[in-house]
């Protein structure tokens, strides 16, 4: 889901309400706490085996890095191997430019959508729901961050991954 955060309340109560549990959430952008926004719950329980992805744009001059960050800190009853930060930067090297912001994933396809969200996306749920391709969407690896390559064979700015959402964090 992108940037609204409801998806977040839904994995938690979900099987109170008589609903599928989830096995994948997929966080494009979330915020928190703004007007439009869905209030995170405090200290969330989520259901265990749940896989997550928090998405945020480098440059997000919507909802900026710091509200997907707080989502993503609300998903702490998970392992750390369960659930990933993950912020795009921005490169300019190549024509067109790949410009990270909270209108990438309805501005055109581009590098941002098929190397980035899609890539992720499609790799947590086949991940959450097969057991493959998890080294696509979890875990700070090379084949997750890998955003391909411009037409002179220079690197695409790779993904920046954590799982600590501290100060130094991206």
């Amino acid at each position: 889901m992108h940037s609204v955060g409801r998806c977040l309340r839904l994995a938690v109560t979900a099987a109170s309400e008589g609903l599928p549990v989830p096995r994948a959430l997929f966080l494009v952008a979330p915020c928190e706490g703004a007007p439009s926004c869905q209030i995170v719950p405090t200290d969330p329980v989520l259901p265990p085996g749940l896989r997550a992805i928090v998405f945020a744009f480098g440059e997000d001059f919507r909802i900026g890095v710091d509200m997907p960050r707080r989502v993503f800190g609300a998903l702490a009853s998970l392992p750390e191997a369960d659930r990933d930060f993950v912020v795009m930067a921005s490169d300019g090297h190549g024509v067109p430019p790949l410009v990270a912001h909270h209108g990438a994933p309805w501005d055109g396809v581009d590098a941002a959508d098929r190397d980035g969200i899609w890539k992720l996306a499609d790799a947590l749920f086949a991940c959450a729901f097969g057991g493959s391709w998890c080294e696509y969407a979890l875990g700070n690896t090379a084949a997750q961050r890998f955003m391909g390559v411009w037409s002179d064979g220079t690197p695409v700015a790779e993904l920046q991954v954590t799982d600590d959402i501290g100060p130094s964090a991206p």
